[in-house]
């Protein structure tokens, strides 16, 4: 009788197996480039990179916006700045002549005054 044949597992070398090397890649075997295909760019990453730029292009035109109105309101407030100014000015100058003449009105009141108060001399009327 013979003996069955047994399946090999790898944990027992027999003699009348050959001994097999493992494969080791050869020199002359050059790993081939990536296909074409593999390189090729996904589309959804495209369209991903265009609404980004759209929406870079899109911030950027509502700040150039922004930037121009807040210029047209300083202009404005600084035009309204000047005419307040002025105004001041024009306040401060007519407060100048009130002080003055208050001030001159005073002077009178006091010199009025001493006249009124000066002792009557009696016989300055005869």
């Amino acid at each position: 009788m013979s003996q069955p044949k047994v399946e090999k597992i790898g944990l027992a070398r027999s003699s009348e197996d050959p001994l097999v090397e493992p494969a080791v890649p050869q020199a002359a075997q050059a790993v081939e480039p990536p296909s074409r295909q593999s390189r090729r760019i996904h589309p959804i990453l495209v369209l991903g990179l265009l609404v980004a730029i759209a929406g870079l292009l899109l911030a950027l035109s509502n700040q150039a916006q922004r930037a121009t109105q807040l210029e047209s309101q300083v202009e404005f407030l600084s035009t309204e700045l000047e005419q307040a100014n002025a105004d001041l000015a024009g306040y401060e100058q007519q407060m100048d002549g009130v002080r003055n003449a208050v001030a001159d009105l005073n002077h009178r009141m006091s010199s009025l005054s001493a006249l009124v108060n000066q002792p009557l001399d009696p016989g300055a009327g005869r």
